[in-house]
């Protein structure tokens, strides 16, 4: 509605309003005396199924990032209006809230073998659509089903490296895997489009996507075995 300038406006103030927020973090005082690097954290690395965590986690998030920063330039490629894929976008956001917090509801009632069993087969259904068809109403189901589920699926996989170690030594590996996932996976994609049509990107999710399925499970089942 306000143009670029106001889309920059509205980055300024959220972060303004991120920064006063700040004091609600209490400040954490390390007990170490040497003030040497806990290497603690690197003993974790020997076993197998963290391993299995971090590849998972990278995978994911390298997918579903590679997609989202190319889905403007697949709407484009398939000569959709920029008002309409601007006003699609926009609401990823919303359907990924509203994926998480379906979570909040579930989360003690369901195996996460299960919820990855429900939310990967909706991100390999709205890669399929958005590959298959080029239809605008296809598009924005695609999008509705990629928000929700993978941010459905991401809860799970930070509660996942939590239960591994409760002092989240993981959990903060799992960030950096994090940043790491979502710059490689846009990286990859940026190589592949570079010969080829944007929508080819969806095979570099895919193969991701693929990658997480076969290590988060593992690593799922050497916490949380089934019943």
């Amino acid at each position: 509605w306000g143009n670029l300038r106001m889309g920059y406006f509205t980055l300024i103030g959220l972060s303004f309003i991120g920064l006063l927020l700040t004091p609600v973090f209490k400040p954490y005082v390390s007990k170490s005396k040497t003030r040497k690097i806990d290497t603690s954290v690197f003993q974790l690395l020997k076993h197998r199924n963290i391993i299995f965590t971090i590849l998972a986690y990278f995978a994911l998030q390298g997918g579903s990032v590679a997609l989202f920063s190319y889905l403007e330039r697949i709407g484009v490629e398939r000569a959709f209006s920029k008002e309409f894929i601007g006003f699609v976008l926009s609401l990823v956001g919303f359907f990924g809230l509203a994926g998480a917090t379906l979570v909040t509801f579930v989360r003690d009632k369901i195996h996460p073998i299960r919820a990855v069993s429900i939310g990967f087969p909706f991100l390999f259904l709205s890669l399929f659509i958005l590959y298959s068809t080029n239809m605008p109403i296809a598009f924005f189901v695609a999008i509705l089903f990629f928000g929700v589920a993978w941010w459905f699926i991401l809860p799970f996989y930070q509660g996942l490296q939590a239960s591994y170690d409760t002092k989240g030594r993981i959990v903060s590996i799992g960030a950096f895997t994090n940043m790491m996932g979502q710059s490689a996976g846009p990286a990859m994609a940026a190589v592949l489009v570079s010969y080829t049509a944007f929508s080819e990107v969806i095979w570099i999710s895919v193969a991701l996507y693929t990658l997480s399925i076969l290590t988060v499970i593992p690593a799922i089942l050497g916490i949380y075995p089934r019943d």
